[in-house]
């Protein structure tokens, strides 16, 4: 029951039931598993440090927000205990705590961990990737617009690897919808087929469409999102698709259709964000103008 390939069988499984839109039942896998490779095999072993970020993943797909973030910090501290701060297994570590951080929209505490991060930056493309992460941190704060600029210049310099996934995020936050459209959606048409239905990329594509009053491809993008059923019904992700599908119906003044979707909407974000996270604000204050 210790052998790598058990192991690794154990892991598949549990991603395959968070990928079903259950990663509940997920958690105790990885839980186990994560413990039994590090008391086997070595905290230093690859399959350690991925099984717990693979366990942070799916505390984040479960919402579980805040287990999440004590799984990443316990495991960058003994990843920077084990082969160092600079280590690639650390900075990983790091960058997926940030991630949780700015979906918390806790910024102050992102901020740090990124200057920590950057501070540890060995390439001209990690210290632009840290670059990047800034910029967007900055739009999400609500200043979107002096982001683009050097974001452009990001996506110039290394056109792959994330930097145009930034850059039409903040696009789309700086009121920039239809080139945020066409960037996303350039993307989505070069991933591999077993990735066609990334739920962000896809997410962000159906939010473009509506601001671009594209209603038809908004509906199409939110619909697919939610049918592929990757993410709990209750995951912010996918709730974002529910209020995508419910002003969608309001602009067609459907108003009863987009206040039920709305309700719901506000219900699951109040649970997985908390009642002050600005998505709860902003989709409470739609329900209420509907």
């Amino acid at each position: 029951m210790r052998h790598p390939n058990t192991l690794a069988a154990w892991t598949n499984l549990a991603l395959s039931l968070a990928e079903q839109g259950r990663p509940d039942e997920a958690v105790p896998v990885l839980e186990q598993t994560a413990e039994v490779y590090e008391r086997t095999w070595g905290a230093k072993e690859p399959g350690t440090f991925q099984t717990r970020l693979n366990l942070a993943l799916v505390l984040s797909v479960a919402g579980r927000y805040a287990e999440a973030l004590d799984v990443l910090e316990t495991h960058r501290r003994s990843c920077a205990a084990e082969v160092g701060p600079a280590h690639m297994a650390t900075r990983v570590a790091g960058y997926r705590q940030l991630t949780v951080l700015r979906v918390l929209e806790r910024f102050d505490e992102a901020e740090r961990l990124l200057a920590e991060l950057a501070s540890l930056a060995t390439t001209d493309r990690s210290r632009d990737s840290a670059a990047g992460v800034g910029l967007l941190i900055r739009a999400e704060r609500g200043d979107p617009q002096p982001a683009v600029a050097p974001l452009r210049e990001l996506v110039a310099r290394h056109g792959t690897g994330g930097f145009r996934e930034l850059l039409a995020a903040v696009l789309l936050r700086a009121g920039e919808a239809r080139e945020a459209a066409e960037l996303l959606g350039s993307i989505l048409a070069a991933l591999p087929d077993h990735r066609r239905e990334s739920p962000l990329i896809r997410g962000l594509l159906a939010h473009a469409y509506l601001e671009m009053g594209d209603l038809d491809r908004a509906e199409r993008e939110a619909g697919a999102l939610l049918a592929a059923g990757a993410w709990p019904s209750g995951h912010p992700t996918p709730v974002a698709a529910q209020v995508t599908l419910a002003r969608v119906a309001a602009r067609r003044g459907h108003r009863e259709e987009a206040r039920r979707g709305l309700e719901a909407a506000v219900v699951a974000l109040n649970a997985a964000l908390g009642p002050t996270h600005s998505r709860t604000l902003e989709t409470a204050a739609l329900l209420s103008a509907v």
